[in-house]
């Protein structure tokens, strides 16, 4: 599993729209994109990312796009423009997205999630 953080968003060609402010851009990389157990360490990497980031006052948000527009170009037979732009912040061919994200200070403190009571969810 390989983690990359970017502090230089000017590699990626839609940072100066989605993510012009924040000063770190992550990926999570893989050898094996669409093998399973590669999929599964990838999504627990990025829990234990997050969940640790929020406990240092960082505020994370997953940036999907990028990495699903890789399996439509291919769907469709595109041209895979973004596979290659993807695969250069990680300095390797061998490894591939498979998923990314953005990081900062927030600028203010986020609400908080609605939840329902215990007693409203468990039978």
């Amino acid at each position: 599993m390989l983690l990359t953080l970017l502090f230089a968003l000017e590699l990626l060609p839609w940072q100066a729209i989605h993510v012009a402010t924040a000063p770190v851009f992550g990926i999570i990389a893989v050898r094996n994109l669409y093998d399973l157990k590669n999929t599964l360490l990838a999504g627990r990497l990025w829990q234990r990312l997050h969940l640790w980031a929020t406990t240092q006052g960082i505020a994370m948000q997953p940036l999907n796009q990028p990495v699903e527009i890789i399996d439509r170009e291919r769907e469709f037979g595109n041209e895979l423009y973004w596979k290659r732009k993807m695969e250069s912040p990680t300095g390797d061919q061998n490894w591939y997205p498979t998923f990314a994200f953005r990081a900062d200070y927030p600028l203010r403190e986020a609400l908080t999630s609605p939840r329902k009571p215990v007693s409203n969810v468990v039978i």
